[in-house]
């Protein structure tokens, strides 16, 4: 068998992502469609296959050309884009005797196309057509005994009788057709089947309605055949039994991040899925980085969701489902202190593991952002986004940053010099913090770098979503700073003075993240929390024995009464 994958289409519906990279090079568990459609010829017997190209055509070259196949698999260029039809034309020194396979590259599918290929052997129609149900593209009609009465142009107004179905993109012809196709113009193959069935030449056809298809034209459809991939490992479903309604997918509120999340259901079982967008990524990227911190956490032990599954084109990672409750939600819909004090004891137990055990053999090449938290990102990312996003942004008081580079200067070597090194979170605050079966995983990691682990301790107590009471603070930080002294031999006062400076850096980036968030990413539901982190900064820097934050202390109480208005 000889068969001929159609890859030289633009890929319009899938810009922008297909511009650069063209759609039989996206991927499904990180393997190329190409490469999967390869893999199902290869299967079905097939000894020899080409590519027609046209569009990004070097990119599909170079691909083929990089790969060890078990069969001769070549690529044959279009000058000019010949169409479904025009390209099988254009190959006709490429086939033989025997019946040709065609499929499209902008299709996954489980369907044996050597049951399909079989079965179009056995009869004499020339044209066999592979076609499944589905809905919104059922166009081919057929008869009672099995052939192609009609293939419309629009879907049925009303019931008819005869069945309808969807083309799949995969079909079977015999050689003697091939010259019944317009020569060296474009021509579309559905032109030609028509031609034939109007005069009366049978065409076949041979559905498939169970077997699993999906047509990734689109990015949604797109999306949603990697989801079908990757959660049938993981879930113990199957791909090629009904895929497209094997799995359920709920879309859940998201926060401050521009990823997506799902849960992806399957009968009693769930996974949650991390959408971080279709395209080519850069060498560090987030999504790159959510994989390696979270994987090397997990084998810390730290407790994180598991990871399952991945694909990196298109940004979807399956991991583990902790569920809806945070610790954000426990604290305000308790009724007493005490009802969440214990599960505070052991986020800060398993604060401390994850500061000192992650750092255990991470690699700084982990990060997407910056490899350690150092003097330039304090400067830059919290003090200097703390001015332009929030106080000038959001606020409009038209400071100059110039007047406080000193004081934002001084707080940066302050805080560096009483350091307790490990790795940290970045983000460790109760929204972030899961609650599953009553113990405490920690999400949103892929922030994680080396730096002071006081840093994530400040995170947590300054937290605006639990705004916890002062009292409360300086009993968790009192605990935090026994256990860090009794398990890792550090000095509880120096420990504590580089606290109160991280509590102070953490606070600016919390409101530079709100200003940022509200102004240019115009979500307006974190407002309400702005005021609990003014007052925060206010009490924060009130504490500090230093004349050098007076002018900051000042700003910070002119900040406190503007937003308290």
């Amino acid at each position: 068998m000889k068969a001929l994958i159609l890859a030289a289409g633009f890929g319009t519906r899938l810009h922008p992502y297909s511009k650069n990279h063209p759609k039989p090079l996206f991927t499904l568990k990180d393997r190329t469609v190409l490469d999967h459609t390869i893999d199902h010829l290869v299967s079905a017997g097939c000894t020899d296959i080409i590519i027609n190209t046209h569009y990004l055509n070097s990119k599909i070259q170079a691909h083929v050309n990089g790969r060890d196949y078990p069969i001769a698999v070549r690529t044959r260029f279009e000058k000019t884009i010949l169409g479904t039809g025009g390209a099988i034309r254009n190959l006709a020194d490429f086939w033989d005797e025997q019946p040709v396979m065609v499929v499209n590259s902008d299709i996954v599918f489980g369907i044996d196309l050597r049951s399909a290929y079989q079965f179009h052997c056995r009869h004499e129609s020339p044209v066999t057509l592979v076609l499944t149900d589905w809905a919104p593209a059922n166009l081919v009609e057929i008869d009672g005994k099995g052939y192609i009465s009609a293939i419309h142009k629009e879907a049925r107004a009303v019931q008819s009788s005869s069945p309808w179905y969807t083309f799949t993109g995969i079909h079977i012809i015999d050689p003697a057709i091939i010259s019944r196709i317009p020569s060296r113009v474009y021509a579309d193959i559905i032109d030609t089947y028509r031609n034939l069935i109007d005069n009366n030449i049978k065409l076949k056809a041979y559905t498939v309605p169970n077997e699993y298809w999906r047509d990734i034209g689109t990015p949604e459809r797109y999306r949603r055949a990697v989801i079908d991939h990757l959660a049938a490992d993981v879930l113990r479903g199957s791909v090629s039994q009904k895929g497209p309604t094997a799995f359920s997918l709920h879309t859940l509120q998201g926060d401050g991040s521009d990823r997506n999340w799902y849960r992806v259901g399957h009968g009693s079982h769930s996974l949650i899925l991390a959408d971080h967008g279709i395209g080519e990524k850069p060498p560090r990227s987030e999504f790159d980085a959510f994989l390696a911190i979270g994987g090397h956490l997990y084998t810390k032990k730290v407790p994180v969701p598991r990871i399952h599954a991945s694909d990196r084109f298109s940004g979807l990672v399956l991991l583990e489902d902790l569920g809806d409750q945070h610790l954000q939600r426990l604290v305000k819909t308790a009724d007493t202190e005490a009802e969440y004090l214990d599960v505070y004891h052991m986020v800060i137990d398993d604060l401390i593991r994850m500061g000192m055990k992650g750092a255990v053999s991470f690699e700084p090449a982990w990060t997407w952002q910056s490899e350690t938290y150092d003097k330039h990102l304090i400067m830059e990312k919290e003090c200097l986004y703390f001015f332009e996003a929030f106080v000038n942004g959001y606020l409009g008081l038209g400071k100059s940053y110039d007047q406080y580079h000193d004081t934002f200067d001084h707080l940066a070597d302050r805080l560096l010099s009483s350091p307790v090194a490990g790795f940290i979170h970045r983000d460790f605050q109760s929204r972030n913090i899961m609650i599953k079966d009553g113990r405490p995983c920690f999400i949103d990691f892929q922030g994680g770098r080396l730096g002071p682990i006081q840093y994530d301790m400040a995170s947590l107590m300054i937290d605006p979503y639990a705004d916890l009471s002062a009292s409360t603070q300086k009993s968790l930080l009192d605990y935090y700073l026994k256990t860090l002294g009794t398990e890792h031999d550090i000095d509880a006062a120096d420990a504590k003075r580089g606290y109160e400076y991280c509590t102070i850096t953490r606070n600016l980036q919390i409101l530079g993240a709100y200003g940022f968030l509200i102004q240019v990413k115009h979500k307006p539901q974190f407002e309400p929390y702005i005021p609990i982190a003014a007052k925060s900064l206010v009490r924060n820097l009130s504490e500090l024995d230093d004349t050098r934050f007076i002018a900051l202390t000042e700003l910070s109480t002119e900040i406190l009464s503007k937003v308290s208005a």
